[in-house]
């Protein structure tokens, strides 16, 4: 949220390679499976609920963790939902992480394939450009229903 991937992406990519996942799914996966975004969105929208309604939940004898199965996560379904949309429409275009960690083409998302022309002229790639138009309308088809809302 308040680096960019270009600045953290050596100590990823060190990490990465002392785990010996690059050039896997999880080389991609994993660094994304917390971002500090949805905690702040998440932490922001929990401050607003009445304190009210968590002490008469109290006063009802509900626990700890039925206070926040029961009250708050119902609360928050619109949040969760928001953050689920804004990080998969985040994740879906995503170029340069793919590119670092990534070097098999079977692995490649539909981000950075349309690129892939562009290696074709340099030699690097045997796709055919017809797959590439193709890739490149299916990549952008969540942006553009998230850009409508």
């Amino acid at each position: 949220m308040l680096l960019p991937f270009q600045a953290t992406s050596v100590p990823q990519y060190l990490t990465l390679d002392a785990l010996d996942i690059l050039d896997t799914g999880k080389a991609v996966i994993l660094p994304c499976a917390y971002g500090a975004f949805g905690t702040f969105l998440l932490t922001q929208f929990m401050r607003g609920i009445d304190g009210e309604i968590l002490e008469a939940a109290r006063l009802d004898g509900v626990g700890n963790f039925s206070l926040l199965w029961r009250i708050v996560l119902p609360l928050c379904k619109p949040a969760v939902v928001s953050v689920l949309v804004l990080q998969f429409i985040s994740f879906w275009s995503m170029v340069d992480q793919p590119v670092l960690f990534l070097q098999s083409e079977q692995l490649m998302p539909l981000s950075v394939k349309p690129q892939w022309p562009v290696l074709q002229l340099v030699g690097l790639c045997s796709r055919c450009s017809l797959c590439s138009c193709a890739g490149a309308g299916l990549s952008i088809l969540p942006g553009r229903f998230g850009a409508r809302y």
